[in-house]
């Protein structure tokens, strides 16, 4: 007779816990179902104020490497920051794009790779080659960059290279 109260016992327990692991479960589910991700796309025009980037020297990219993947990382978190890796020269007379119109891509950027790069110590120039993904396509851009004041800065991009 005990051995039956046991087994009455253990299935009982076992039926509990089945029931708390399928409530656990359903509401998971009903979770899950409430959690929906929709995209937005927010084109910020790019001379409206942001939060400037670190301006200190230790922060600003001390090759033309970074300075070329720091630019092009900017134009897919925040537009406005690229202008500061651009020569001085280079910012005057940008149009209501801003720098994205420098790099002539009309679909969103998926991902980039430096290619290239040459430096030149006298006078200070280089140029990096880079590989941009976007659209589905490879598009490569060569940006030429000077030194001022001990900082690489963008003055031209040419695509096709």
């Amino acid at each position: 007779m005990k051995r039956f109260a046991w087994i009455f016992v253990l299935a009982t327990l076992a039926l509990a816990q089945s029931a708390c692991i399928l409530q656990a479960y359903s509401e998971y589910q009903a979770e899950q179902a409430t959690i929906r991700a929709v995209p937005v796309t927010v084109e910020p025009q790019w001379n409206d104020p942001a939060e400037p980037a670190p301006g200190s020297p230790s922060a600003y990219p001390d090759t033309p490497e970074r300075v070329v993947l720091e630019f092009l990382a900017a134009s897919q978190e925040d537009p406005r920051l690229m202008v500061q890796y651009l020569s001085p020269d280079r910012q005057q007379g940008l149009g209501p794009e801003g720098p994205l119109q420098l790099l002539e891509i009309n679909a969103p950027i998926e991902g980039f790779s430096v290619d290239s790069a040459a430096v030149s110590p006298e006078p200070p120039a280089a140029i990096v080659i880079v590989v941009i993904q976007a659209g589905g396509e490879e598009l490569r851009r060569a940006f030429y960059l000077l030194k001022q004041n001990d900082f690489w800065f963008i003055d031209r991009i040419e695509k096709g290279i």
